[in-house]
This record gives C-alpha cells, sequence and structure tokens, in this order.
C-alpha cells in the first residue's frame, strides 16, 4: 500500500511539473523571443516597390510558413520584400510612425 501511495504522488508532481513547464511556454509567449531575424527577398528583374512583413512565429510556426509563402508571391510579383521577426530592432534611419 506504501509503495502505491509513493507512485501515485510521484505521477502527480511530475504531471504538475509537465503542465506548469506547458503554461509557461504558451503564457511567457517564448518562441517570440527566437523571432529576432530578418531576410530581404529580391526580384529576379527590376523592383517595382519594397514590402515588409512582420510575423510572430508562434508556437507551431505556421505563421512563418504564411509569411515565406507571401513573401514569395510579392517576390513573383517584383516586389523587394523583408521578412523580419517581431523583436527585430528597425535601423536607425528608419521612420517612426507613431499614433494619435
Amino acid at each position: 500500500m506504501r509503495k502505491a501511495f509513493k507512485i501515485i504522488i510521484t505521477a502527480i508532481v511530475a504531471l504538475i511539473i509537465v503542465v506548469a513547464a506547458l503554461g509557461a511556454i504558451v503564457f511567457l509567449d517564448v518562441p517570440t523571443y527566437t523571432a529576432t531575424g530578418s531576410q530581404t527577398l529580391t526580384p529576379t528583374g527590376t523592383s517595382v516597390g519594397k514590402a515588409i512583413i512582420i510575423c510572430d512565429p508562434g508556437l507551431s510556426g505556421a505563421v512563418k510558413g504564411v509569411a515565406d509563402k507571401i513573401a514569395s508571391d510579392l517576390q513573383t510579383q517584383g516586389y523587394t520584400v523583408t521578412l523580419a521577426g517581431i523583436k527585430v530592432q528597425p535601423p536607425p534611419s528608419a521612420p517612426v510612425i507613431k499614433s494619435s
């Protein structure tokens, strides 16, 4: 009986640890801190304009896949596309747009 009680307590503690770890990943939005890179895609011909896509990859990375697809489509239409993660620091020369 005592051995079964130890096993049950150990299982409950392990479950609490797993739930806490998963909760921390979701609620603290850990993947956002990895979205620090940027990439520029240039068209094969003359550029008709510029586009920027800023994305937060999320837990599954599906958003990054959609952003890549949109960037690829814009590139084939002749745009110079910059893909940036949500945590990328803008260059000092970038204009700052403030809402009123």
